[in-house]
């Protein structure tokens, strides 16, 4: 990462955070690295970046399976949704949801804020 980087990625984070019914965010690595966070107190950043590592490769795993590609991994619980997109080759974004959340409704939002990151790794 270039110098500056880690202050954009907060930046876009900020950004995300003010989206209604988002409860945070995290920017990880494929390999489960946690980056840069805007995560609730309460959860273990390190341990949410490798967890969320893990789902995103099961459902690549499962894509390829299917001779597809993973557009993004949701998981729903009854507190609040998950959703995970890759962010680049290497980078992935990790976004909580509160259990109000139309995540249909938010893509448009979630994916701007996705291609910014994107392009902060350029």
């Amino acid at each position: 990462m270039r110098m500056g980087d880690t202050e954009e990625l907060n930046r876009v984070l900020s950004s995300l955070q003010n989206i209604a019914d988002v409860e945070g965010a995290a920017v990880i690595t494929r390999n489960g690295t946690l980056i840069t966070s805007s995560l609730p107190q309460d959860v273990d950043g390190q341990k949410f970046a490798a967890m969320a590592a893990s789902l995103v490769g099961a459902s690549e795993t499962v894509a390829a399976l299917l001779k597809s590609f993973m557009k993004r991994a949701i998981i729903e619980v009854e507190r609040g949704k998950l959703l995970a997109l890759g962010a680049g080759p290497k980078t992935i974004l990790v976004v909580l949801l509160n259990d109000r959340a139309d995540i249909e409704s938010l893509l448009k939002e979630i994916e701007a804020h996705r291609k910014d990151i994107i392009q902060i790794f350029k």
